[in-house]
């Protein structure tokens, strides 16, 4: 459950009808050559060493209970999936302000999905989306947590869940999602067609998340 191997491809892709049709891509996460300022201010703040990775479009999951540097992998209790997508492997310069300023020029997409242990297997607690198309300057926001999503319209749901803290995540998710700008919300227009699919891999230990 990847995508193509080709470096525009990346290892998920993201396609979306919002405002129109867009494929967006992620990509595996490398260390950025130049450390960010985001990097030195964790420093200064926490007093450990993290790195950005060379890309913001990346997709990475973690055991949000287990997750602890130098743990022995073990099946995860809870998987938290959070992925970024863009046009293209953008690097971002240094600077916060520089950054932050030029993504609001760039299509960009974000998912995150959560499922909990249970019974054996793993229930969907959470799915989060928000798309921003650069053209237009609008922005379309889906939050659900675990009480609307019994109603979500997913037409396709294939997970291949990690055994271990070690190993990645696959995902195929196709679904038609409604507007709603935080879980408990009521759901609004537009209604907008998304497919999710690659591979989501185990948060490297150098990240700042």
């Amino acid at each position: 459950m990847t995508a193509c191997g080709d470096e525009d491809a990346g290892i998920a892709a993201f396609r979306h009808d919002f405002a129109g049709r867009r494929t967006l891509h992620s990509y595996a996460a490398e260390p950025a050559v130049e450390r960010r300022a985001g990097d030195r201010m964790s420093e200064r703040v926490f007093g450990f060493r993290t790195e950005s990775p060379r890309t913001p479009y990346i997709c990475i999951w973690r055991d949000p209970v287990l997750h602890r540097p130098g743990a022995e992998p073990a099946r995860p209790s809870q998987i938290l999936m959070a992925c970024s997508f863009g046009t293209a492997p953008w690097t971002p310069p240094s600077s916060l302000v520089e950054e932050a300023s030029e993504r609001m020029r760039r299509d960009e997409a974000t998912m995150r999905v959560k499922w909990v242990g249970e019974g054996g297997g793993y229930r969907m607690t959470e799915f989060q989306i928000e798309i921003r198309d650069a053209e237009s300057l609008t922005a379309f926001r889906s939050a659900h947590g675990a009480a609307e999503i019994p109603a979500l319209n997913f037409a396709k749901a294939e997970i291949v869940f990690p055994a271990s803290s070690g190993d990645p995540l696959g995902f195929r998710i196709s679904a038609s999602v409604p507007a709603r700008q935080n879980p408990g919300d009521s759901a609004r227009e537009p209604t907008v067609s998304l497919t999710a699919e690659g591979t989501a891999l185990p948060i490297p230990l150098w990240l700042l998340y």
